[in-house]
């Protein structure tokens, strides 16, 4: 058994664990939503500073000898190390970003920012040609402590006498009360985070929603969206996309994607003017199967009497207004599902099916049609599995320990063949569960199989990471793996 231990600081991790998140950094948060951080212990929330260095995920150490590119009116008011800090984190988003255009932004969005902030910050901000700009704002040694702070809160609120959802930021206090302390009206915000959190009110980044960008620029201003470029920039051919463009999306999953995104993640490719030309050609071989149905559910039903080993292939076709979503398997393919204004329709149409299952496979490296319910019919001989927890320590850092156990007693992999054999078998679900867990089987034949197990208490699996089943009870696969799933406070 192999145990991994990541420790960060419960300011950072806290934020990471809340932030309601949908592929990129920022998101709306309904009216009443917070994210909270828990703050150092003892410092009234602005704590002293234990690193000089940011690492960030090209490698390059950022901190003191970063070049200053945020220009604070007087620097001299704020604490060396916050002021590294903010230093560090601007070169690491704008390298993120693409730009090399950045310069000083205008003064007007400082003096706002400045005023809605109470004064308690030296504000600075940055523009590029493209007009997209990023604000950083450092706490002022002069500003007030707030000895009952226990943790941030911070999100957005909407109310129908606003023209516009409306964030701000303030604190859980230790008797449980919330207190609003900042409100501004046309910005998101993001944590200014590092290998080591400072305290929860030190700094923190704001883009005004005028001038925000795309979701590419959005990513660059948190931990998790950069890892998510990464991941793209690691595969060519996927991009962001909108929904008037047309695209080929697959839901995907790896040991990159967990990392930033807990479901299986969306992928997308986007198609050109001639790979729309040639979809549409094909579309024209298409023959109708059956009727309409009400919901995916009945023409899922229909289509698996007709062929018991179809299932989805967690791909999709968006063509102009039109979209389709491919089901097949290795015994039977072709099929898909269109969606009309009132109406589901089961159809067959083998070239768009193999043009789009070909486009994922040159993009991702998989094949999409190769599901099989009988796969675990085979014997299995190894069974790996990773495993996380998280759990608070009593220094106050959470701690997420990954536990690694390989099975390869024949009779636990017969029983784990048979419960994983029925779910496949069985109805598709696929939950909103944290898929953190991998499991990598191998076969007598030397065939590989990867799955994503639920890390909470969902008993779903996710085959290949883009099908998800129900396995019948996380007991019973805790069983097998007593040592990765057991409990793991120590």
């Amino acid at each position: 058994m192999d145990r991994r231990r990541i420790k960060k600081r419960a300011a950072a991790m806290a934020a990471v664990m809340v932030l309601v998140w949908s592929g990129g950094c920022i998101a709306s948060v309904q009216e009443g939503d917070r994210r909270d951080v828990t703050a150092e212990e003892g410092n009234g929330g602005v704590s002293a500073a234990e690193t000089d260095v940011l690492v960030g995920e090209s490698g390059a150490s950022l901190g003191k000898g970063t070049q200053d590119i945020l220009i604070f009116e007087d620097p001299g008011m704020v604490r060396e190390e916050v002021l590294a800090q903010c230093q560090a984190y601007g070169a690491l988003v704008e390298s993120y970003v693409g730009s090399d255009s950045f310069g000083p932004a205008n003064n007007e969005r400082v003096r706002e920012l400045t005023g809605f902030l109470s004064g308690h910050y030296e504000v600075a901000g940055r523009k590029d040609r493209e007009g997209r700009e990023y604000y950083v704002a450092a706490r002022r040694t002069d500003a007030p402590e707030y000895e009952d702070l226990q943790s941030l809160s911070a999100g957005y609120f909407s109310s129908p006498d606003l023209p516009q959802e409306v964030c701000q930021i303030g604190y859980v206090s230790a008797g449980g009360d919330e207190k609003v302390l900042y409100q501004f009206p046309g910005y998101t915000w993001e944590l200014v985070e590092g290998v080591k959190a400072f305290g929860a009110l030190d700094q923190f980044c704001f883009i005004p929603l005028d001038t925000a960008g795309g979701k590419a620029f959005l990513s660059a201003f948190c931990e998790r969206g950069r890892m998510e470029l990464d991941f793209l920039k690691k595969h060519p051919g996927l991009s962001f996309v909108s929904e008037d463009q047309s695209y080929i999306s697959c839901y995907y999953q790896d040991e990159d994607t967990i990392e930033f995104y807990s479901e299986p993640y969306v992928c997308n490719i986007l198609l050109d003017e001639g790979h729309m030309q040639e979809l549409e050609g094909l579309l024209e071989a298409k023959a109708q199967e059956g009727n309409g149905f009400s919901n995916d559910r009945e023409a899922m039903e229909w289509l698996r009497q007709k062929e018991p080993s179809v299932r989805t292939t967690g791909a999709v076709l968006k063509l102009g207004d039109d979209r389709y979503a491919l089901l097949g398997s290795r015994e039977c393919n072709g099929y898909m599902l269109s969606y009309g204004p009132e109406s589901v329709q089961a159809e067959y149409c083998q070239p768009v099916y193999s043009y789009v299952i070909d486009r994922i496979r040159e993009v991702m490296g998989r094949d999409y049609g190769d599901f099989t319910d009988s796969w675990f019919d085979g014997t299995l001989t190894k069974a790996s599995l990773e495993f996380p927890r998280l759990a608070e320590g009593d220094d106050g850092a959470w701690e997420v320990t990954v536990v690694s156990q390989t099975v390869t007693d024949p009779q636990k992999l017969k029983e784990l063949g048979m419960l994983l054999g029925g779910a496949v078998k069985g109805r598709e679900v696929l939950s909103g569960c944290p898929y953190k867990g991998v499991l990598n089987l191998v076969r007598e034949d030397g065939e590989t199989l990867q799955m994503f197990v639920a890390a909470d208490s969902c008993d779903s699996v996710t085959y290949e990471g883009r099908i998800g089943f129900m396995y019948g009870g996380q007991e019973k696969l805790a069983e097998i793996f007593d040592e990765a799933m057991m409990s793991l406070e120590e």
